[in-house]
């Protein structure tokens, strides 16, 4: 489990840094797969999971540190898991045969992740959905494919990570300050684009 530590008065040369622990947890979850074969030519899957982790064991934390000891610690049954408690994705394929060597096809898919405040101390991930689509055609026996595909196809945006501490300047004489901007990540932007394969 890494953590990030914020400096506090008691070290002013602390830097920002993050923290890794061996630490004990309890985890509980379950995954469920499934694929129907709608018609011969129609096949759909998915997948859900759910996972509940707590930490049972003191970890490296922001808050007063105790004499003697290099930083502070907290027990307060934070998650280990980073990622959501929930997620799922859908993927259905077409094929289409068009003699006895081609075949054309249209796949989608569907992730989806669920709320998530377990990555982050001080804010919570939005929900959000991607979905992909791809359409090609393809020789098997020769072992060649081409493919068109668009990634996030929506153009779902939304945060996925944000630093817990925000960025810091030096000011001379007043020391350290906070901007108050953090640095983070979004998701990928929509991508367009062409995936040719031939087997040698």
């Amino acid at each position: 489990v890494t953590y990030n530590i914020n400096p506090t008065a008691a070290t002013p040369s602390t830097t920002t840094f993050e923290f890794t622990s061996n630490a004990d947890a309890v985890i509980e979850g379950i995954e469920i797969d499934a694929s129907f074969q709608a018609t011969a030519n129609w096949v759909l899957s998915g997948s859900m999971s759910w996972n509940d982790s707590e930490l049972e064991s003191a970890v490296p934390c922001n808050g007063v540190i105790p004499a003697g000891a290099m930083f502070a610690t907290c027990n307060d049954g934070r998650a280990s898991n980073l990622n959501s408690d929930w997620s799922a994705n859908l993927q259905s394929e077409y094929t289409m045969p068009i003699n006895d060597a081609l075949e054309a096809y249209v796949r989608g898919l569907y992730s989806y992740n669920a709320e998530n405040d377990n990555k982050h101390q001080n804010y919570k991930i939005d929900a959000y959905g991607l979905f992909n689509l791809y359409v090609g055609l393809r020789d098997e026996g020769a072992g060649w494919e081409v493919q068109l595909f668009a990634k996030n196809l929506f153009d779902e945006g939304t945060e996925l990570t944000r630093d817990d501490v925000d960025q810091v300047f030096s000011a001379g004489p007043l020391g350290m300050l906070d901007t108050g901007y953090y640095l983070s990540g979004y998701t990928q932007e929509r991508e367009l684009g062409v995936n040719v394969r031939y087997n040698f």
